[in-house]
């Protein structure tokens, strides 16, 4: 049940009852589903608890196995959201450049036709990232500013916008009264 109401909990600013409802559950079951141990991961993040959410990062990319290439679409999604995760720590940590790299290789791993909303809400994390990359080069070119549109444009057709916005720079996060 958690693992479907977690993206309305995530986008509705709701972290601490889902880290709440997460406390509660036995440690065993957490750790037996890696979908529901990343959704775990990604509530201490916006909470906060940066270390035990990268403690849980941990054990997710441990259950996929130890970096083969990810074959099984499941799997290769699971890799993508795990690493757009990666990619929010080292931001909110303020390693650019390690955010950045992490987040292309969360796009190159997350499907752009996936519909399920922690893949969405991911790939819209990553894609806020990866927009940083002038950030790290000091270039801002067509392309750069295409990339920010285009991550703009994705995150308004997201159910997420609201919670999206506030990680733009600029005017392109300002609030338009949508």
């Amino acid at each position: 049940m958690i693992e479907q109401c977690a993206e309305e909990l995530v986008s509705g600013n709701q972290m601490q009852t889902l880290c709440e409802w997460l406390h509660a559950l036995p440690e065993s079951l957490i750790l037996a589903r890696p979908a529901l141990c990343l959704i775990h991961a990604l509530a201490l993040l916006y909470t906060n608890y940066w270390e035990a959410a990268s403690t849980r990062l941990q054990l997710v990319e441990r259950s996929l196995g130890s970096g083969e290439d990810v074959q099984d679409e499941h799997r290769r999604v699971l890799q993508g959201q795990v690493v757009a995760c990666w990619s929010m720590l080292a931001r909110l940590s303020g390693d650019l450049e390690s955010c950045v790299a992490l987040a292309q290789q969360a796009l190159d791993l997350l499907l752009e036709t996936e519909r399920a909303p922690l893949t969405r809400m991911s790939r819209a994390a990553a894609m806020l990232s990866a927009a940083r990359a002038y950030l790290v080069s000091g270039d801002v070119t067509p392309a750069s500013e295409y990339r920010l549109a285009e991550t703009v444009a994705f995150t308004r057709a997201s159910a997420n916008y609201r919670q999206c916005r506030s990680c733009l720079p600029g005017q392109w996060g300002r609030d338009t009264g949508e």
